[in-house]
């Protein structure tokens, strides 16, 4: 019983650390940042290159491609590219079929999505196109139509790795979702406590941009793990990059609505922050 009562407090204490560590961030995140300083009209548009790995996508990919074609930028400042990886379904031709450039990958060995980004940034990289930066999405999200736009004003201010803002696309579809999206509102809080405070950033595995230095800098895409935004993250503060919080510039989200999708990916989310943690401390 001794045992018992010394490791419930043990669990207790770390969950109370934690608990207030994240609150004290939110905190902050409630005041008003201060004032961003954002570039003219004036300024030159950035060219971009936009990256999505997508798996068996086909039914869910195009609301993306659709949404990336009426943004509020210049159309020939961005391109749309899409690794279709381990596919068994028609998501390549989906999404050649809605403009964007699709790379096929078979790999039954290296599947997690740093592969996948790794493969597609690297034939990017060799196209013989120049871009200033790069952004990720995944497959099922939608984007706010001044994305590009907020990531440009981000960029010509002198940001090198930029965290966009991802809500839920899908909020009010069940307790699941409503949970879901209130964790993204309580993790955009912390975010903006962090910013509020001049630290670096947290990386979310989409709405997220690294400049052309930024790619250089880090050796291309170098993050395998199950949670390859968090050890990304980790890559850019070991190599003193800091990653910027950007809340302008929204993506949505498609949350899972099921118990044990949910429970699956958190799951795999802490055995991949475990991994990170093992690798990086």
């Amino acid at each position: 019983m001794t045992s018992l009562r010394i490791l419930a407090l043990i669990v207790q204490g770390v969950v109370v650390f934690y608990s207030v560590y994240i609150l004290f961030f939110a905190f902050v995140g409630v005041f008003k940042r201060g004032q961003r300083n954002n570039p003219s009209d004036s300024t030159p548009r950035k060219r971009f290159a936009i990256l999505i790995p997508a798996r068996n996508e086909e039914s869910s990919i195009g609301q993306l491609l659709r949404s990336l074609q009426v943004l509020n930028y210049p159309p020939d400042r961005y391109d749309v590219y899409v690794v279709a990886d381990n596919c068994t379904d028609n998501t390549a031709e989906v999404a050649r079929g809605l403009g964007a450039t699709a790379f096929e990958r078979f790999n039954d060995v290296e599947m997690t999505k740093g592969y996948a980004l790794e493969f597609l940034l690297d034939r990017v990289l060799e196209c013989g196109k120049t871009y200033d930066g790069f952004v990720v999405f995944d497959a099922d999200n939608i984007v706010d139509p001044s994305f590009l736009d907020e990531m440009n004003k981000a960029f010509a201010s002198g940001c090198h790795v930029v965290q966009g803002q991802w809500l839920a696309k899908n909020p009010r579809e069940n307790w699941i979702t409503r949970l879901n999206h209130t964790s993204a509102l309580f993790g955009s809080l912390e975010q903006q406590g962090r910013s509020n405070l001049g630290l670096s950033c947290g990386l979310s595995g989409t709405a997220m941009a690294f400049s052309s230095d930024a790619i250089q800098r880090l050796g291309g895409w170098k993050a395998y793990g199950l949670l390859d935004d968090r050890e990304m993250q980790a890559n850019c503060v070991s190599n003193g990059l800091h990653v910027v919080w950007w809340p302008e510039a929204i993506a949505y989200d498609e949350t899972t609505s099921s118990m044990r999708q949910a429970s699956n990916q958190r799951v795999r989310w802490l055995r991949g922050a475990m991994q990170v943690f093992l690798g990086y401390f």
